[in-house]
């Protein structure tokens, strides 16, 4: 699977401000503790067996950081799992965002 997260804001070649939308929690959701080497997209292929998906992580926890050089050695880290899920709850409420703010492409 692969997802992505900025073609929803790219219009005529340029990124238009991008909303926070937060990550779902789900019951299968898994967790590490931060190691002082860790890097996100290494986390990334760890869980979802493809690197790219570390803002995905990076978006689960944004209410501890803003981005990966934040986090520090002892951090509980949530990962959204699986990935099918927690994509498709993203895309959900960025679709429901979208009719709240009425964003139209």
């Amino acid at each position: 699977m692969y997802y992505n997260f900025n073609n929803d804001f790219a219009n005529n070649g340029e990124m238009e401000l991008i909303p926070h939308i937060g990550i779902r929690k789900l019951s299968t959701d898994k967790s590490i503790i931060w190691k002082k080497n860790d890097r996100l997209d290494k986390i990334s292929n760890d869980f979802y067996s493809t690197p790219f998906f570390g803002k995905l992580i990076l978006m689960a926890n944004s209410d501890k950081v803003n981005n990966e050089f934040e986090f520090k050695a002892g951090d509980f880290v949530r990962i959204p799992f699986p990935i099918n899920a927690a994509v498709n709850n993203y895309v959900e409420d960025l679709d429901e965002y979208n009719t709240i703010y009425a964003v139209t492409k």
